[in-house]
């Protein structure tokens, strides 16, 4: 009988030991998981603050889009009028000299003209 008593001393302190280090693992477990959600919920927050640039970055990207269509309106409005410029240019000084005596050798020519034709 004193035989059947150790060998229960010795199963009880055999599964005190199993328990022991079933706590322990279980402890290793939720340490993990605890860690594991940790990492999960940093990871979540960083997709979702990079989702907020990426939607603020691609807002940026579609405004510049539209004022750069603005801008090319803009710059082949200019172009048209430097090529009507450039096609009806002012003239200076000296084209403007010629332009003037040819309308008063023209008005002349009229006048001697119509003279002509009333006598």
């Amino acid at each position: 009988m004193d035989n059947l008593y150790i060998l229960l001393v010795v199963i009880i302190f055999v599964l005190l030991g199993i328990f022991w280090r079933l706590g322990s693992i279980l402890q290793q477990l939720e340490n993990s998981q605890s860690t594991n959600n940790n990492y999960n919920n940093d990871h979540y927050y960083q997709r979702a603050e990079l989702l907020k640039k990426e939607d603020e970055i691609l807002e940026k990207i579609d405004d510049l889009s539209y004022h750069l269509k603005e801008i090319a309106s803009k710059v082949e409005e200019i172009e048209h009028v430097a090529s009507v410029f450039g096609k009806y240019k002012l003239p200076n000084k000296k084209e403007q000299k010629e332009l003037d005596e040819f309308v008063i050798n023209e008005e002349v020519f009229d006048g001697i003209r119509n003279a002509g034709q009333k006598t």
